[in-house]
């Protein structure tokens, strides 16, 4: 610490005197510009004073945490099968907690805004990458992931620089020392979090998204629309342009159980084999390859097409279940965004399949319509 500043007791306004003991009292006593509290400047219990980091020291803080947040980071992503509370809560709350320990009341509210500043600024960049959509560009869908992962990150930093802030608030309304140790203890917390974590047992976390969708088409239709489907055409929605993998069709076999088919997206594929088949009924598969660029956040371990009578006549309800393993936690922070993502993966590949059932390439016979699904000529029973 370089030199000390004084601050008033109920606002926290930066007070106008020197040392205590080189500062002398007015006769009626000198009182805080901003709230009128009295103080006496020859006694320190009348008002709070905080050291301010000197800039070798202010380096070193900064150094510090860098390599241990980046450290922790590199470790809790690297070597950790699952993304969990030490790492999307623990580290940006302990590191958030050293600023506002480190901070006097006035840098306080100086990063209070610039967090917020930050905050607002992102938000600003979600809109602006919605409303153009940006995802027609190839860093787009990078930068939007980005700016949504920093919020999840900002938020417990925000909080853990107010914990931090109330915490060093007390101690120098108590005098007390050592204020370096509990910043190395903010440092190494996250760790122990992680340690901690690692030891306790956690149980196999799946669960499953279900998304349905009513064809104007008969089932026999419906179904062939799912077993000969190969390639989407129609335009994504805004959220796969601009962030999620794109799919872009389907290789392979689905006739019975066993075939393998895989799945093609931009950058990345996923490969099925099928576990289940009920002819014109339900398909059902087990993932055994996944490279979407999402194996940290979740593991997709199966899912099925279920066809059914739709509510009206002539129409027919499909249903297409995926179900995953779960790799980020807390669950409340990442659940709601896996739905989002399934949900509008499925919708893209249903919208595909329902716009060749009700297409009318499908009006002919059933066999002719079903080697024409999917735009693409599939070879008759015989060529094979």
């Amino acid at each position: 610490m370089s030199r000390t500043t004084h601050y008033c007791l109920r606002c926290y306004r930066e007070l106008g005197l020197g040392e205590p003991e080189e500062a002398k009292p007015a006769a009626d006593g000198p009182a805080c510009a901003h709230c009128g509290l009295q103080y006496d400047p020859q006694d320190g219990q009348t008002f709070i004073s905080f050291g301010i980091l000197s800039p070798w020291a202010v380096y070193l803080l900064a150094a510090l945490v860098v390599l241990f947040g980046a450290g922790f980071f590199l470790l809790g992503t690297n070597y950790n099968e699952a993304v969990g509370w030490s790492l999307v809560l623990g580290l940006p709350i302990c590191m958030g907690a050293v600023l506002g320990y480190t901070s006097t009341p006035r840098r306080f509210r100086i990063w209070q805004k610039v967090i917020f500043g930050i905050l607002l600024f992102c938000g600003f960049l979600i809109i602006v990458g919605l409303i153009s959509m940006l995802g027609v560009f190839g860093l787009a869908g990078g930068i939007f992931c980005s700016v949504m992962l920093g919020l999840v990150f900002i938020l417990p930093f925000l909080l853990g620089d107010w914990l931090g802030y109330v915490i060093r608030r007390s101690d120098e309304r108590k005098k007390r020392n050592w204020k370096w140790m509990k910043v190395v203890i903010f440092l190494l917390l996250p760790f122990g979090l992680d340690t901690i974590e690692r030891l306790l047992p956690r149980d196999e976390d799946l669960a499953s998204v279900e998304t349905r969708v009513v064809f104007s088409a008969s089932q026999e239709r419906a179904w062939n629309s799912i077993v000969f489907y190969e390639q989407i055409e129609h335009e994504p929605p805004f959220l796969l342009r601009l962030a999620l993998p794109r799919p872009v069709g389907t290789t392979g076999g689905k006739t019975k159980v066993g075939d393998i088919s895989r799945c093609v997206y931009e950058n990345g594929h996923l490969v099925k084999k099928i576990s289940e088949r009920e002819e014109g009924r339900l398909l059902g598969f087990r993932i055994i390859e996944q490279k979407i660029h999402f194996e940290h956040d979740l593991e997709l371990r199966e899912g099925s097409f279920r066809v059914e009578p739709g509510p009206d006549p002539g129409t027919t309800l499909v249903t297409l279940t995926t179900t995953y393993r779960r790799l980020t936690y807390p669950a409340f922070i990442w659940q709601p965004a896996e739905i989002l993502v399934l949900h509008t993966l499925h919708g893209h590949v249903l919208e595909g399949m329902r716009a060749n059932a009700e297409s009318e390439l499908a009006d002919g016979p059933v066999d002719d319509a079903a080697r024409v699904i999917g735009r693409l000529e599939l070879p008759a029973a015989g060529g094979r």
